[in-house]
């Protein structure tokens, strides 16, 4: 049986801004690398559709510097939800890949950062599956 102490959970806030997810953003839309790495855990892991987990600063910052096949774009996101350390939001990516074409996709990511630092993040894409 999974039971809950409403009385001992943290508060969970729903909101579209916020300034740690928009420098994250802004940030990987600027192709800013030196300041997404100041963002990012020595040990950091990031799960991404299509991609074996990138764990460590070092493989997080090559696929973004030299794996990614995005060459610009923009995310906007649309609805954050907060608690402690945990983040969860979703959005749309907007943009154009290295090969030229068009990209729009909505995505929701699931973020642990401690110490405004990103210790993990899971990337969802919203595309036909099942």
């Amino acid at each position: 049986m999974l039971m809950f102490q409403l009385d001992q959970t943290p508060a969970i806030q729903c909101a579209i801004d916020h300034p740690w997810i928009e420098r994250l953003f802004r940030n990987i839309d600027g192709c800013d690398w030196s300041s997404l790495n100041v963002m990012l855990a020595d040990d950091v892991v990031y799960e991404r559709p299509g991609y074996a987990p990138l764990v460590g600063r070092d493989s997080v910052m090559n696929f973004y510097e030299e794996v990614r096949i995005i060459k610009s774009g923009q995310h906007t996101v649309h609805d954050v939800l907060a608690n402690e350390n945990k983040l969860s939001y979703y959005g749309h990516f907007a943009g154009t890949s290295k090969a030229g074409e068009s990209l729009d996709v909505g995505f929701c990511d699931v973020c642990d950062v401690q110490d405004n630092l990103l210790k993990h993040r899971k990337t969802f894409f919203y595309v036909p599956a099942v």
